[in-house]
């Protein structure tokens, strides 16, 4: 489930000097969702929203991590500029007001968000971070994949390199970084009366393995899922251009033109 043409239009091209500086901001940005910086109010609309902007946060910290240490760590910067631009489309301007219309895949999440209420459950809030993670991961990324390839030949002059863009978002250091991510998250999770703060604190308890084991292959899954996603409307957007379109080329041609 891909974005329509609309949605394109949100995505700024930027430049390549500062595609680190905005992912940071966007950090930053999901600092403040989170609440991390106390600027949530206890029982507002964006409260009950809270708990998957700080998962979201430490999947992105942890992400940032990762990148000082990757060669093509500026592909990785273009792709969390455009996802956290889809999270604020398709979440936060729902959550404000600023969007009537809710997109399909996140009709699940903000339809138990809206059954929950002043529930605060732990089975529930766990099933709403599970929905808000997949409708997130294993579609938005696919947009955002897309529309970094879509703006790169822009900014760089040519396509990326698709094996290298893939072992960037799929390589095999991946699941020991969104493993750490979930692990900041339970751990960043005080017990409460009730809620996923306790239940949380329980999985602390229950330690790495549970993790492991459940939550970072089925997170993994979703990604593996988005790219093949992103490379199909990418395959198609190819032969709408033509095999004589060069920079379109380069992609599915490896790492022989990319400088």
């Amino acid at each position: 489930m891909l974005g329509s043409e609309p949605a394109d239009q949100v995505i700024d091209n930027g430049s390549p000097a500062s595609s680190a500086g905005r992912a940071a901001v966007a950090l930053d940005r999901l600092a403040c969702d989170a609440g991390l910086h106390g600027d949530v109010d206890r029982g507002s609309a964006r409260d009950t929203h809270a708990a998957f902007a700080q998962l979201y946060f430490h999947s992105t910290r942890r992400w940032l991590d990762h990148l000082e240490e990757q060669a093509d760590a500026h592909i990785g910067y273009m792709v969390i500029e455009r996802f956290y631009d889809l999270y604020d489309l398709y979440v936060r301007q729902v959550i404000d007001g600023r969007s009537a219309q809710t997109a399909a895949h996140w009709i699940p999440y903000f339809r138990l968000s809206d059954s929950l209420g002043d529930r605060q459950t732990a089975a529930g809030h766990w099933r709403l971070l599970f929905l808000g993670a997949r409708a997130h991961v294993r579609y938005d990324l696919a947009e955002a994949v897309y529309f970094t390839y879509r703006d790169y030949p822009g900014i760089h002059g040519r396509s990326p390199s698709r094996d290298r863009f893939r072992h960037l978002l799929l390589g095999p250091k991946t699941d020991a970084v969104f493993l750490s991510a979930a692990r900041d998250f339970v751990s960043s999770r005080q017990p409460t009366r009730h809620g996923v703060g306790a239940h949380g604190n329980h999985m602390v308890h229950l330690g790495t393995d549970w993790l492991r084991r459940f939550w970072v292959p089925a997170f993994q899954h979703w990604r593996r899922a988005a790219w093949a996603d992103a490379l199909s409307r990418i395959d198609a957007r190819r032969q709408r251009e033509g095999p004589a379109n060069a920079r379109s080329a380069q992609f599915e041609g490896g790492d022989a033109e990319y400088g």
